[in-house]
């Protein structure tokens, strides 16, 4: 049993955390940094600061040293199968040390920094967690495990890839562990993994829709949505692309729908991932940065007139690629479990995505059809703005993969038979895997609620291949509201993913909501992708760090125990690793153009003796302010905020 709400009392020597229900007390002593478990009501100073607490994130070492991560406040999204599913709204970082005394005034601002770092990806959307419930674990997974693994507390089962605060928890659960106290006679009663509550990044929202579904089902439906992302290959969006050595793929996310209705449990896993592949796309201030092919060791690239180019290693990279992407998939379909495995790449087949999506098609092309099948659909040329029923082209060829990789179908009616099991996955992706993404998975996850229906007799005939179906279909007209509640929690969804990802909500949520493109939609897609740029170029390297600092991808101790030397963001140096030299050319540069353009803005605002001398002015200083803006762009990569804890 996880508690689910703590008292924590605050002293200047001491934190004082008991846990509701619990005799037991932990004991943080801010001097030495030690803990200890005490299981009689300790003297707690009268001068102690109370708070109430809902969970514990873990332990980071930071500087001065470790660091209390708690959730101070959190919201109810529901219940999954009777379990309250709860999303953290505000985290607090508690130090263990008592002041900053002691620290040098660089290690002070590095401490600050940390702790900027910290809070900014605390405070970002997303994180859930219960008590009750494995929200890391997929149902199928569950069901398909034995009675030890169920036994086993939450911490001790969690998917790893999915645990945001792995890292924290195994600080945490090792100093709980590491404790003097349990000589203590009472100690056969207290279990440390009490205390470690896994947290999920990602999504997740719950629909409990009303009784009396039809004439033969009665009770309540409760439709719910999870969406995990992986902690590997994390980042933002042009910072983290394509596939690391491991096989692991940038911007992975496991989706999941799960239908509760009378005694019937129904799971529906989808995935989505960048393209499984070595490529890279630096931002470099240019609006879309040319699309790279290969890690660091290779050097070809794909460039806007779509001519590839390429070195020495052109007769091993398809090679390198085919390796890279039989060793992903054979991981989701033998190691994870996925089942077969269809593609589904959105890619465009012009520009630069087009070499992009050939690359890909010729590394999946060698992997057997029994394990995986691979469809292309150019989502922009077959849909544009307007075509969106075009979308109904794409699901006549996915509904037959539907039915044959079925979903998880539990009867709990009849002592939890699992009456069928899902044996394959469908994997999408566009270039970003975010809002093409997102329409095509709430497309299948409709076809995929229906076919569920079928099943149980909600419904009869086969399932609907339109791409408005969750407004025109039969089941839509069956539960009349549902499906408006079913289009807002999937473009919630893709809000979330587009928010830890590219920082803005997703575009193109429009017709997620209504079933159908519309112009406030189109303009604030345009809005989206203006604040998306500035994001992507001036704030997403820190972005980035910060994940990798809460993840323990980045330690602020050295192997042998020494501090590193600050290299991300507000270290010395702040953008120029390579030539701090440059520190006043990207500094100079937008003051030129700032001044150039406002002297050219004077220029014609004024009156002049004559129109030749204001054409002159104006002609002179809006040529010195697009020359200072070819300069910008064309040192544009000095200019960007990169990450540099975990360099790619």
């Amino acid at each position: 049993m996880v508690y689910d709400e703590y008292t924590l009392f605050i002293t200047p020597d001491h934190y004082f955390i008991n846990a509701l229900g619990s005799k037991a007390f932990i004991i943080i002593d801010r001097v030495s940094q030690e803990l200890k478990v005490e299981f009689e009501e300790p003297a707690i100073p009268s001068v102690a600061k109370k708070h109430t607490i809902y969970g514990i994130w873990g332990v980071v070492r930071l500087v001065s040293g470790f660091y209390l991560i708690v959730i101070k406040e959190r919201e109810r999204v529901g219940e999954i199968f009777g379990n309250t599913i709860l999303k953290i709204t505000k985290s607090v970082i508690l130090p263990f040390a008592r002041s900053l005394l002691h620290l040098t005034d660089i290690q002070n601002q590095d401490e600050s920094l940390y702790c900027q770092m910290l809070n900014s990806i605390l405070s970002s959307e997303g994180f859930y967690y219960s008590t009750t419930y494995d929200l890391s674990h997929t149902l199928q997974r569950l069901s398909d495990t034995d009675p030890k693994f169920k036994a086993s507390s939450i911490y001790e089962r969690a998917d790893t890839r999915f645990t945001w605060n792995k890292s924290l928890l195994t600080e945490w659960e090792s100093m709980l562990n590491s404790t003097s106290s349990f000589k203590h006679k009472q100690t056969t009663s207290w279990n440390r993994f009490d205390y470690c509550v896994p947290i999920i990044q990602g999504y997740v929202g719950i629909i409990s829709y009303p009784e009396n579904l039809s004439d033969t089902i009665k009770g309540n439906l409760v439709y719910s949505l999870i969406s995990r992302r992986s902690i590997h290959r994390t980042g933002t969006r042009f910072n983290a692309r394509g596939v690391d050595g491991e096989g692991n793929c940038a911007n992975t996310v496991e989706t999941e729908q799960l239908v509760d209705i009378s005694g019937h449990r129904f799971s529906f896993v989808q995935l989505r991932g960048s393209v499984p592949i070595y490529w890279s796309q630096r931002p470099n201030l240019r609006y879309k940065p040319a699309v790279l092919l290969g890690g660091s060791q290779l050097t070809s690239s794909i460039t806007h007139s779509d001519n590839l180019t390429v070195n020495e290693t052109e007769k091993n990279l398809e090679a390198i690629q085919a390796n890279i992407a039989r060793q992903h998939f054979h991981s989701l379909i033998y190691d994870y479990g996925y089942g077969r495995q269809t593609i589904i790449n959105l890619l465009d087949q012009k520009g630069m995505e087009r070499n992009l999506g050939h690359a890909y098609a010729m590394a999946v092309s060698a992997l057997d059809e029994k394990e995986v099948k691979y469809e292309s659909f150019d989502f922009h040329h077959e849909c544009g703005s307007t075509r969106w029923d075009r979308l109904g082209i794409l699901l006549e060829h996915l509904i037959p993969e539907l039915l044959r990789s079925k979903q998880l179908h539990i009867d709990m009616n009849n002592s939890a038979t699992i009456i069928t099991r899902q044996t394959g996955t469908f994997r999408s992706n566009c270039i970003d895997c975010l809002d093409r993404t997102n329409v095509i998975q709430s497309m299948l996850s409709w076809c995929a609620l229906e076919q569920a229906m079928i099943e149980i007799g909600i419904l009869q005939g086969t399932v609907s291949r339109t791409a408005d179906a969750s407004t025109t279909s039969p089941l839509s007209h069956l539960w009349p509201g549902f499906g408006f509640r079913f289009k807002s929690i999937w473009a919630n969804n893709a809000d979330y993913c587009s928010l830890q990802y590219a920082g803005t909500p997703a575009l193109k949520t429009d017709f997620t909501r209504t079933g159908k493109r519309t112009f406030y939609g189109i303009l604030m897609d345009g809005y989206y992708s203006i604040i998306r740029y500035y994001l992507n170029n001036f704030n997403d390297g820190f972005r980035q760090d910060s994940m990798h600092l809460l993840l323990g991808q980045y330690k602020v101790m050295d192997v042998n125990g020494n501090l590193k030397p600050l290299r991300g963001p507000g270290g010395p140096p702040r953008r120029r690793l390579k030539n701090s030299d440059s520190e006043w050319f990207t500094q100079f540069l937008p003051l030129v153009f700032s001044f150039t353009l406002a002297m050219s803005v004077l220029c014609c605002i004024f009156p002049t003796a004559h129109w030749t001398e204001k054409a002159t002015y104006v002609l002179f200083w809006g040529g010195a302010s697009v020359l200072s803006a070819l300069a910008i762009f064309a040192y544009g990569d000095d200019f960007v905020d990169h990450p540099r804890f975990c360099p790619d």
